[in-house]
């Protein structure tokens, strides 16, 4: 099995291929996309933020490649992302030429399995951002004519309290968990403890260290209705406009980009 997956160098992005590279035999490849150099840059990239993912993401790969197994790990920038187009699926859109000409067998994103559908704070079940967010991936992964879109946290039911519980101490603190982070004085990524993610990670720390198990904390987190992820809304979408994308959707809207080589 050939896996593209996009990785950012964050908690879930990490867990995913730390999990995949030790449960799996898959030739797995990782994709980093730089969104810097993008003309549109939604509300929630924080640029200099990409800038942390990126050094993040090298040191990630290095060390999983030597105290884990190989894997290929490849670097792109966005410079045309649509619109209000949410990350994970400006990268399913990029990746569905690559396997639709073989390259991978399937594609697979980072999200949380709270973030695909879980939405309780909705008063309308049929407006769940989660539900939104898979319908439009969805909708942009029928471009493809083979292979498979894959959300692994879904899939194995898991998110956040997982990951701060399961990964190696030292390949956690490589990790950008932070939404403001700094370069500390050992070269890794230092927290400023005062963002909702740094305080969301000590409080799952805090819980874990009181006894409780991810799959609990997991589940006081939609109790409490706090959510692990930041929606990024698609206004297409938020408005009900969505045309389907077909082969002929596809070729007349992208036609003329610069396609990524392998």
């Amino acid at each position: 099995m050939k896996t593209l997956l996009a990785f950012s160098g964050g908690l879930d992005s990490t867990y995913v291929l730390w999990k995949l590279l030790n449960t799996t035999d898959d030739e797995i490849t990782t994709l980093t996309i730089d969104f810097r150099l993008s003309p549109i840059i939604i509300k929630d990239v924080d640029v200099e933020l990409c800038g942390y993912q990126e050094f993040a993401s090298r040191r990630i790969v290095s060390w999983l490649k030597e105290n884990v197994r190989e894997f290929k790990h490849i670097e792109k920038h966005a410079f045309d992302m649509l619109s209000d187009e949410e990350e994970s699926v400006y990268f399913i859109r990029r990746a569905v030429p690559w396997l639709n000409d073989g390259h991978y067998d399937r594609i697979c994103v980072g999200l949380q399995y709270d973030e695909m559908g879980l939405d309780i704070l909705a008063k309308n079940p049929g407006s769940r951002r989660g539900t939104v967010r898979t319908r439009v991936m969805n909708n942009v992964f029928s471009a493809a004519h083979r292979g498979e879109l894959w959300v692994p946290l879904d899939t194995w039911r898991e998110a956040k309290p997982h990951a701060v519980a399961k990964l190696p101490r030292e390949l956690f603190d490589l990790v950008v968990t932070c939404k403001q982070p700094t370069i500390g004085d050992n070269n890794n990524i230092k927290n400023c403890g005062k963002c909702f993610r740094c305080l969301y990670v000590e409080k799952i720390q805090v819980m874990l260290s009181q006894g409780m198990s991810p799959d609990e904390i997991l589940q006081w987190c939609i109790d409490e209705r706090l959510k692990t992820g930041v929606w990024r809304g698609i206004r297409q979408v938020i408005s009900g406009d969505v045309e389907p994308i077909t082969e002929n959707y596809y070729e007349r809207k992208f036609k003329d980009e610069d396609i990524w080589t392998v």
